[in-house]
């Protein structure tokens, strides 16, 4: 892991402390400024839910959540992104949203319902990654840290039918069921590589490799696609040449990269190069605040990444969805933003920021997604590289944006 990325991982990981201090230093006139320029309103129509091993349970309240024992962030069960589609699915009259839960599975929310999938095989011994999409198809990566997964060892991997490991995992909108497309044979890896770091153009799959031996720790960049729909391989077509590093039934391309290929394609922009309606939707805040933004946008690629002030270090870190209909951005202290309209209702032509619910001292939000008339944000609680508790909040988004 290069150390732009390691850099990146820890202040993510570290975000409790650096995002309520950074929204907590600015001072009176800023909030102030703020709440002149958006319509502020507070989330007083949600519901409380965590996570466990075992599934999901509601709680009256942040406080009555049990305690759970802190795991390093590979092993906790987290959610670990939301991810937004565009059409409706199986004769629902709205698109879903989905959060990916680390060691558990993953969640289809739509409007008021929501159904946790789970498949052991996929999730019981990797990490999950993020998110994309393809024609409107979620796909999520998984994969192992050698540093915290006590299993990634030299020899419980040669144990293992190491080629038919799962990377890329399709979830089947229909059917509701997983199954690898892409696994670590489709792309030539040996069983001491781990692919600690990837992201998706909409074109090309670029991803980090590393391999650590008890001497060094070697780094490749590969890069890959496929001539062929990739929602239409299996997992068992896989017959790479190695020669010419084609599959001979999938036809996955691949390429070697090269670390300031993947670097550029990871990098972090400009906030003045982020798109339009993200900007647009953030006029309130003061020009002096400083802030990265993960923007996403509704059924497409990997996010992308701007900062507001590029030389600045522990910046507070925002996520951001786009979709035809709305822009959405949510801070890790609860201060969410909306401008647009819900479920072919009018649309919000101002900027309404919503206050969520405040959390403990360590407990941080960490993205969202929205279906039909509900908001749903993630939750986790931080211990630098630990995550302890964990869930979501439920919103009722409409009866606060239409409530006039």
């Amino acid at each position: 892991m290069n150390e732009s990325t390691i850099k990146r991982t820890l202040a993510l990981l570290t975000a409790s402390a650096a995002f309520l201090l950074s929204f907590n230093s600015c001072s009176k006139k800023e909030q102030i400024q703020l709440e002149e320029t958006a319509q502020v309103k507070q989330a007083v129509n949600h519901s409380w839910f965590y996570l466990s091993p075992s599934g999901i349970s509601s709680a009256e309240n942040f406080e009555s959540i049990p305690a759970i024992l802190a795991k390093p962030y590979t092993e906790s069960v987290r959610i670990v992104c939301f991810g937004q589609s565009i059409k409706p699915v199986n004769g629902q009259t709205i698109p879903s949203t989905y959060a990916l839960v680390n060691r558990l599975g993953l969640i289809e929310f739509n409007d008021l319902d929501y159904t946790l999938y789970q498949d052991k095989s996929i999730f019981d011994e990797q990490t999950a990654a993020s998110i994309v999409f393809m024609s409107d198809v979620p796909l999520f990566a998984l994969y192992k840290n050698s540093f915290f997964n006590k299993d990634f060892t030299e020899n419980k991997q040669k144990d293992k039918d190491f080629k038919n490991t799962p990377f890329l995992v399709q979830f089947d909108p229909n059917s509701k069921v997983f199954f690898p497309v892409i696994t670590t044979g489709s792309m030539n890896l040996d069983s001491l590589d781990q692919i600690n770091d990837f992201t998706w153009d909409g074109i090309y799959w670029y991803c980090s490799v590393k391999k650590s031996t008890a001497n060094k720790t070697q780094f490749k960049y590969i890069k890959w696609e496929s001539a062929t729909n990739l929602l239409s391989i299996l997992p068992d077509q896989t017959s790479i040449n190695p020669e010419t590093k084609i599959d001979a039934n999938t036809k996955i391309y691949l390429e070697d990269s090269s670390v300031d290929e993947f670097r550029f394609k990871r990098s972090i922009m400009d906030y003045n190069e982020a798109p339009a309606r993200i900007r647009e939707l953030l006029t309130c805040l003061p020009d002096s605040f400083e802030f990265e933004i993960e923007v996403k946008t509704a059924g497409g690629p990997s996010s992308r990444f701007y900062s507001k002030n590029l030389t600045a270090e522990n910046l507070m870190m925002a996520k951001a969805h786009l979709s035809d209909i709305w822009a959405a951005c949510l801070f890790p202290d609860g201060t969410f933003y909306f401008k647009g309209a819900l479920n072919e209702r009018r649309p919000i032509v101002k900027t309404t920021a919503l206050r969520l619910p405040k959390l403990p001292e360590g407990v941080t939000y960490t993205d969202f997604g929205i279906t039909g008339d509900h908001l749903y944000a993630a939750w986790q609680e931080n211990s630098f590289v630990e995550t302890g508790k964990a869930g979501f909040l439920s919103v009722n988004l409409g009866d606060v944006l239409y409530e006039d």
